[in-house]
């Protein structure tokens, strides 16, 4: 499946624990990726294709860190983020680097 001709993307609730072939759904129109209430544990490096990414919501989930491609998407305005495995250390590091940016972050 193929739907990276989308600006939009919701896998909400689909039990996934990864992205299997992130490229076929991330490209440079993609606005919106909602991947809340999964299990996912790793977030690919392959999201800096979402140039125009402005809202991440990856609430739910079992993630432990960000891949350091999230911290350079030049659109994102919202990173929804709670709800995740992230240490007390790790939550420290993703306000430290968005604290100079113009996104919100929800942790």
């Amino acid at each position: 499946m193929n739907v990276s001709n989308t600006g939009v993307i919701e896998l909400n609730g689909n039990q996934l624990t990864s992205l299997a072939n992130p490229e076929t759904i991330i490209s440079d129109i993609t606005t919106v990726i909602s991947l809340k209430n999964n299990n996912i544990t790793v977030l690919p490096t392959t999201i800096r294709k979402a140039t125009k990414l402005e809202i991440l919501d990856l609430s739910n989930n079992q993630l432990t860190e960000l891949p350091e491609a999230v911290y350079s998407l030049p659109a994102l305005k919202t990173l929804i983020l709670w709800k995740n495995s992230f240490s007390r250390l790790e939550i420290e590091r993703i306000q430290g680097r968005f604290r100079t940016m113009s996104a919100a972050v929800i942790l």
